[in-house]
């Protein structure tokens, strides 16, 4: 219910502090996110799953790496698999 949020800019961080709080129990829904058109909300659901992503997350920022067009998420991505 809240990971969809991700999308709002007022709610944003708001957002980000509560999936971190629910920890690996958020990831699947945080996983949705990031098909998300939105290049910010791409970029929030990467860090979420850096911080509370489990390694079923990993296969799925690898695919997104060769596909994602943001230097900025591709970036991110990159430090997360490290």
């Amino acid at each position: 219910v809240l990971a969809p949020l991700l999308s709002e800019e007022k709610h944003r961080a708001e957002v980000i502090k509560s999936l971190l709080a629910f920890g690996e129990k958020a990831e699947d829904a945080v996983q949705v996110q990031l098909n998300h058109t939105d290049t910010v909300t791409r970029r929030a659901a990467i860090a979420l799953l850096s911080e509370i992503g489990t390694a079923k997350s990993l296969k799925l920022l690898q695919r997104l790496n060769a596909i994602e067009r943001d230097k900025l998420n591709k970036q991110n991505i990159a430090l997360t698999l490290k």
